[in-house]
């Protein structure tokens, strides 16, 4: 939702990037008690009601401040973790500043002079400048415009908030803080970040990994996902598809599979195993047969020979209702069904294709 926004001459004032990380004037920004020299941008302690009534009536929605101290950068994203959640707010990191920078810049003054003045190694990065997700600048797309974007969240928000050391206290210091959007802040609004969608449930999280591994079909994933009330859609779903399909790709499991034939062979002297290789060196196809396959091939080879030699994949279902009438173990007999389709030609000579 975009509303129109008025402000004072004190909000549109200009600023430059320096004036807004407060490094170009070091002086400025390493006290505990200090002017921004900002207009417009307050910090937390100057932040009126008074104030966020007036942003409300003109169109800006107000959030709750941030707190100002915070001992390291593990306690702050902590507690900055269950702000945005407890808000509804996604706020990613616009720009960060290292100790490095931050001292060479010091050492352009005459506050560099003073080697007490240096950020230590501790205190790295030295400072971290936070906008709304709606915030980002509009950039110039490359694109021919055959294929425009339909959701677009930027909107000019003016939210923005800086974390710096402070050297004095040895803490860090949320700073140059403005809390107000230009847009809806609702549990709806916040349920459309890809941010706060995911699988929440650990139970539902390892039934899916389940579904992956035995390579369930997206929609069943996606609408399971659904019956149990994840907030997720089907980018996600196929998110989750890719990322499972490259770390099974990305696992050499050849000295298991060695490992596993191995076993199979040691189980029974009547085992027989085999591994093509492909033209490039590479395992193929791997044959499993084991000594009770093999005895029910010896006892019904006429019966399967004769299945194989007319063209039965295309009654896949009628030969295992033939079979079914002698053996049990469908899952066995398919499995010889199989090796002999692969290894006896047709009337014509042909290979069978499968």
């Amino acid at each position: 939702m975009e509303h129109s926004i008025q402000r004072d001459d004190s909000d549109t004032s200009p600023r430059s990037q320096e004036d807004d990380d407060g490094c170009e004037n070091p002086d400025s920004t390493d006290g505990i008690e200090e002017e921004d020299g900002e207009a417009g941008r307050h910090s937390i302690s100057d932040v009126s009601y008074e104030e966020e009534e007036l942003r409300n009536d003109v169109g800006l929605v107000a959030v709750e401040p941030l707190q100002v101290w915070h001992s390291s950068w593990e306690s702050w994203q902590a507690y900055f973790a269950l702000y945005c959640q407890r808000t509804m707010q996604v706020l990613p990191v616009k720009e960060s500043m290292s100790r490095t920078e931050r001292n060479k810049r010091l050492k352009r003054t005459k506050k560099g002079e003073d080697d007490s003045q240096m950020v230590p190694v501790s205190m790295d990065p030295y400072q971290r400048t936070y906008i709304c997700t709606h915030g980002w600048k509009k950039r110039k797309s490359r694109s021919e415009g055959s294929r425009p974007r339909q959701h677009i969240r930027l909107t000019n928000c003016p939210f923005r908030f800086i974390v710096q050391w402070n050297l004095a206290r040895g803490e860090l210091q949320v700073k140059n803080g403005t809390y107000s959007h230009n847009h809806r802040v609702s549990a709806s609004a916040y349920a459309t970040y890809p941010t706060s969608r995911g699988i929440a449930d650990p139970l539902v999280g390892a039934h899916v990994e389940g579904m992956l591994a035995v390579g369930a079909k997206r929609s069943r994933i996606y609408d399971y996902l659904l019956d149990h009330d994840e907030n997720v859609i089907q980018s996600d779903v196929d998110n989750l598809v890719r990322s499972h399909s490259s770390s099974v790709s990305t696992v050499d499991d050849n000295d298991a599979t060695a490992r596993e034939i191995a076993l199979f062979a040691a189980a029974d002297p009547e085992n027989v195993s085999s591994v093509a290789e492909t033209d490039a060196g590479e395992s193929g196809v791997i044959s499993l047969a084991t000594a009770h396959m093999r005895r029910v091939f010896g006892r019904f080879s006429e019966l399967l020979l004769v299945d194989c030699s007319h063209k039965t994949n295309r009654f896949e279902l009628y030969l295992y209702r033939i079979i079914a009438g002698f053996i049990q173990d469908l899952t066995r007999i398919a499995f010889i069904f199989l090796q002999i389709q692969l290894s006896v030609p047709d009337v014509h000579g042909d290979e069978r294709v499968w």
